[in-house]
């Protein structure tokens, strides 16, 4: 079916447009599939490991609200969640990203190359206002709505970038955390399209055209509840 640009939803920045409930295995599936990343499934998280188990990125299936996804880097250590409701889009686009890393540039066409405007020069594209806080700097949307904070001090596990959207009422709608170590360009990666007005749709839909069935592990997202645990991942080789 092809759709028309009248069909399309109406381009708006995605962080404005607020998250839509992601079916996970848009994201998690493809690094299966096309990447060779091993799917593990527990009693009440679902991931996905890289080669060599450096990276991991993985979902909380039990846990309604708070932080569901995280993605981790074994060495040098570090790790980003998610929030529910975050745009599946903006999530897609970072996890997609993360095979070259690990030097795996792959679908590297479909997937795009990271970005190499810093994090002021995307929230000036998008014309969201800075500010100075007390431990940094700031970056909000045109509504209000949406904010970047940024923590320069942050080190170890502690949240150097954290992206928060919220409701008209002021309660929060989702948030994003990244700590310090985090690659920059990654940071900038998620930023660049949560701000994106391109119309709303899969995280990658070339890349993902393919996938018709999802691995066995993956498969439990279309479930009411987890399907049997399976081991849980080695430990990361060094």
């Amino acid at each position: 079916m092809t759709f028309l640009p009248q069909d399309r939803t109406p381009a708006a920045p995605r962080a404005l447009v607020g998250g839509r409930e992601p079916r996970a295995r848009e994201v998690l599936a493809p690094m299966v599939t096309h990447f060779g990343w091993t799917p593990y499934e527990t009693r009440d998280r679902l991931a996905v490991v890289s080669p060599g188990n450096s990276l991991a990125v993985s979902l909380d299936v039990r846990r309604p609200q708070h932080m569901q996804w995280e993605v981790r880097r074994y060495v040098p250590h570090w790790f980003v969640q998610f929030s529910r409701g975050t745009p599946v889009e903006a999530v897609g686009h970072l996890v997609f990203a993360l095979p070259q890393l690990v030097d795996d540039h792959r679908f590297g066409e479909s997937i795009g190359a990271f970005p190499t405007a810093g994090l002021a020069e995307v929230a000036a594209r998008a014309q969201w206002a800075a500010s100075r806080t007390e431990d940094g700097v700031a970056f909000t949307s045109s509504d209000g709505r949406c904010s970047l904070r940024h923590t320069p001090q942050a080190i170890g596990i502690h949240t150097k970038w954290a992206f928060q959207h919220s409701h008209a009422e002021g309660t929060t709608d989702w948030e994003a955390r990244f700590t310090a170590g985090t690659p920059i360009p990654l940071v900038a990666r998620f930023f660049t399209s949560l701000t994106s007005v391109a119309p709303a749709g899969h995280p990658a839909p070339r890349l993902t055209a393919a996938v018709q069935k999802p691995p066995r592990a993956l498969a439990a997202l279309d479930r009411s509840h987890p399907g049997p645990g399976m081991e849980r991942p080695s430990r990361p080789q060094h």
